[in-house]
């Protein structure tokens, strides 16, 4: 049964009892005593709602219509049954009962009446079970209490178990919710305090500002004009208001300034990254740096298309010697080493290469007389 007064929780617990149906009432027990009683409603005052908000597979509504009263009952499921199936096995248990237990019944005659050896037969056998029952039904009675109670405290601990699971989550959000909110109140304590300090700061600057000026006004004005006082002391204010909103502005525009700067810096390494990953990436035509198919024309054009930012590196890819190497690395980007390689080499053809760590001269080992 489902404890709907415990109304502090967002969901409230469930506990065992005892259901007993007869042909009258339908009954309720909190525990294994007939002093128990949780509830009792007779069959002709109850109305059902099979649909609980909160759990309409397992759970259903049982009302008393005349005493305005209710209790929620929910099914457990077994190794055969589904709690859906038990929940309508009670449902339509309770309303054949409540409408349909009397209707068509017949009463069947007495057997006595029609053989009357049948009541002595009946009777042996009565005295004989009233026998057995004297012999046997203590140690039955105190196997039967020993599993009740068994049972009972089995229901017992897993109720509780499951209120004391329900109760560590509330105090869990409760937890979680208690560390946020002291978070930010300590991140709101620390701007607080960082506002007092910047405040006293301006006070202490402000009572400096505020003295000198004073000072000034005792030294200039003998006979205090109270008029003339609170004139200067207004335009002293509004002065100083006009050079703290000139201060802000200067402060803004610099740091406007400064934003910009960095913002160029930003803009110029992003082109500066595109442009040498574009370089390190081109692939586009390695024959064009092939010195057999060049001439000086060519070797001009070339570079006068493809070099017009650096004067310097202009001059030096119009130079036969440095022609070749300069297109291989503009023409085949890094990431194709193989390529460039292979480019670099066609360079090479046709020069003599110079062997060993020493280059003979003709006669540079001659000295010159002077005359």
């Amino acid at each position: 049964m489902v404890q709907e007064q415990m109304t502090m929780l967002k969901k409230k617990p469930r506990l065992p009892a005892h259901i007993v149906l007869n042909n009258r009432t339908l009954t309720i027990f909190s525990g294994s005593n007939y002093d128990t009683v949780f509830f009792s409603v007779g069959l002709g005052d109850i109305m059902i709602n099979e649909r609980y908000q909160d759990d309409p597979i397992q759970c259903f509504v049982v009302k008393n219509v005349k005493a305005r009263t209710q209790i929620t009952l929910c099914s457990f499921a077994e190794s055969t049954k589904g709690p859906e199936q038990i929940k309508s096995e009670w449902v339509n248990a309770i309303t054949f009962f409540r409408s349909k237990c009397f209707e068509g019944m017949k009463i069947a005659p007495d057997p006595d009446d029609i053989d009357p050896t049948l009541a002595m037969k009946r009777k042996d056998l009565e005295e004989e079970t009233m026998e057995a029952k004297a012999a046997g039904g203590a140690a039955v009675d105190s196997r039967a209490a020993a599993a009740m109670a068994k049972s009972m405290q089995s229901l017992q601990a897993l109720a509780l178990d499951a209120i004391g699971k329900e109760v560590k989550y509330e105090q869990m959000m409760e937890n979680e919710e208690r560390i946020r909110q002291e978070d930010e109140q300590k991140e709101l304590a620390k701007k607080l305090e960082s506002m007092k300090l910047k405040q006293e700061c301006l006070n202490r600057e402000v009572k400096k500002k505020s003295a000198k000026s004073e000072a000034d006004i005792r030294e200039k004005q003998v006979d205090f004009d109270f008029d003339g006082l609170k004139d200067e002391i207004k335009n002293l204010i509004m002065r100083k208001r006009s050079e703290q909103s000139k201060r802000i502005e200067i402060m803004k525009k610099m740091g406007d300034r400064r934003k910009r700067d960095i913002y160029n810096q930003i803009n110029e390494l992003q082109m500066k990254m595109a442009k040498d990953m574009l370089k390190a990436e081109k692939n586009v035509n390695s024959s064009l740096c092939d010195p057999a198919v060049n001439n000086k024309e060519s070797m001009n054009e070339y570079c006068n298309s493809n070099i017009n930012d650096d004067p310097s590196m202009n001059k030096d890819c119009k130079d036969p010697d440095n022609f070749c190497y300069i297109c291989c690395e503009l023409e085949v980007g890094i990431f194709y080493v193989a390529k460039r390689d292979a480019c670099m080499g066609k360079c090479n053809k046709g020069k003599k290469q110079d062997k060993g760590n020493w280059v003979w001269v003709p006669e540079s080992n001659k000295v010159k007389r002077r005359r």
